[in-house]
């Protein structure tokens, strides 16, 4: 195993911690990625049991998911909107229906 940044780890406290599991080269380009923008992360690499560990503050901005944006902008601009279903209501029954 190989373990990258433990002291930040280490004094990250458990409740602010964000951790990332993923395979080994996920793990190293996710990294990598982090290490480029300025994200202070921990990391530890170990085939598929790979994690990268960040501060809570700081998930948004180190697992962005760029689907999840694509998914956003079309919901905002209408070209992902489905319709609503809308069920058909239908009259309500009455306890004593009949008996009148």
């Amino acid at each position: 195993m190989e373990y990258v940044n433990p002291d930040f780890f280490k004094a990250l406290p458990k409740q602010e911690r964000f951790t990332q599991r993923m395979d080994e080269g996920q793990a190293r380009k996710k990294s990598a990625e982090l290490t480029a923008k300025g994200v202070e992360h921990s990391a530890v690499f170990g085939g598929e049991k790979s994690a990268v560990t960040v501060a809570k503050k700081d998930s948004q901005r180190a697992f962005f998911s760029r689907g999840r944006m694509q998914r956003d902008a079309q919901r905002i601009s209408g070209r992902g909107q489905q319709k609503p279903q809308q069920r058909e209501q239908t009259p309500k029954k009455r306890k004593n229906q009949g008996l009148e």
